[in-house]
């Protein structure tokens, strides 16, 4: 019995992983599957209406929210098609129009994976995004900005992390650039327009 216990509990969890894999702007799929074994594990319920998903994959979003500290990855909105999506992963199956059974082994393991799941997400936040969801806190910023050379180590080494922590941290830089500097190089562009000699751009650019 135990080494059946043991093989449904790394079954569920290699479906979550995969599910993770699969995963692209948002988590969508595992935090359906917490919301549903959070629901199974306190009420002992299996059948749910799409109703009865959205629901609790709200209030797994919200949970989720508040372990994590930020909604970097999380929140995605919920669309009627994901219950049917589920059936992939062995999570739920189908039993009539938009309703679902959660089946086992799933509900044989809902309470240790409902522990386990909220875990197991924010270790593929981390894994993807790195340093980025935690720079959302004004006092995080502050202090990783105390020295200018461990700030800019901290860049080096989170945009080299993955193409997605190179997108995000290119187009700060970017923005921040152009923040800072757009204005004078529009007022640059806009004083070179009306020089037409040398001697007016050697008196203007000596000021």
């Amino acid at each position: 019995m135990a080494g059946l216990a043991q093989n449904a509990k790394d079954f569920c969890r290699t479906e979550i992983d995969r599910m993770l894999k699969n995963s692209q702007t948002k988590v969508i799929a595992p935090v359906i599957t917490f919301g549903l074994l959070k629901s199974h594990a306190e009420t002992g319920k299996t059948h749910f209406s799409d109703s009865e998903i959205r629901k609790s994959y709200d209030s797994a979003v919200e949970f989720l929210k508040d372990f994590l500290h930020h909604d970097v990855h999380i929140g995605a909105k919920y669309y009627d098609a994901y219950g049917s999506r589920m059936s992939r992963y062995h999570v739920l199956k189908p039993i009539g129009h938009l309703k679902y059974e959660l089946v086992p082994p799933f509900t044989e393991q809902a309470e240790a994976l409902a522990k386990w799941i909220p875990k197991r997400i924010q270790q593929h936040i981390t894994e993807r995004l790195g340093i980025v969801p935690m720079l959302k806190d004004a006092n995080t910023r502050t202090k990783l900005a105390d020295s200018p050379e461990k700030f800019q180590k901290l860049i080096r080494d989170q945009i080299d992390r993955t193409p997605a922590n190179f997108e995000i941290f290119s187009f700060a830089l970017i923005k921040v650039h152009l923040e800072k500097f757009a204005c004078k190089i529009y007022r640059d562009t806009r004083t070179a327009a009306r020089i037409f000699t040398e001697s007016e751009a050697n008196q203007v650019y000596a000021d």
